[in-house]
């Protein structure tokens, strides 16, 4: 199991949980992940374009934050391709980075991004860099997970640039199903 960090998990026909979740991290007894296919309902894009240093070139209908998961909503990950040299971000394999962060939002005041010591940061981002923004998560525990894979809830797939920032999120379920198929 130490190789899941990467990976989406994706559910199969005897799963009712339709989202497909990116497996950012792992340990023994247990994984986080993020849904990819949700938009948050609180979290409008412009408030998290405030702390961007470059001008992000996605289309209107791609900037979207990410509803994670229930667990810690305020905080922020970001998964970025195309960008090797991110401070602080983790190296999720497939030429994909993990960068986290607290997003902050105060009433009256602009949004900020802290970093783990709680230093407000900006996140400069080359222009070539694709990268997804997801606030919350969801823990499995390793026994739970087990047990869920071995009664094919799941299955296990390794992540691509392509599903992850060239498909639009109400697709990117359908696209990794195809992809095991």
């Amino acid at each position: 199991m130490s190789l899941l960090k990467g990976c989406f998990l994706v559910p199969t026909t005897k799963n009712p949980d339709k989202s497909l979740w990116f497996i950012f991290h792992h340990e023994s007894d247990g994984i986080l992940a993020f849904d990819v296919t949700k938009e948050h309902p609180d979290i409008p894009y412009k408030h998290f374009e405030t702390v961007l240093d470059a001008e992000d070139k996605k289309s209107s209908r791609d900037k979207i934050v990410l509803l994670g998961g229930p667990r810690q909503t305020d905080s922020g990950m970001i998964v970025l391709h195309n960008q090797k040299s991110a401070p602080n971000s983790h190296d999720m394999g497939n030429n994909l980075f993990l960068m986290s962060y607290r997003f902050v939002l105060l009433p009256g005041k602009p949004p900020m991004i802290t970093r783990s010591d709680d230093q407000p940061t900006r996140l400069a981002l080359n222009d070539s860099a694709d990268f997804i923004v997801a606030m919350g998560f969801r823990l499995w525990e390793m026994a739970e997970l087990e047990a869920e894979l071995k009664d094919w809830q799941w299955t296990l797939l390794p992540a691509t640039p392509e599903i992850l920032f060239h498909t639009p999120r109400e697709n990117r379920l359908q696209k990794a199903l195809l992809s095991i198929n």
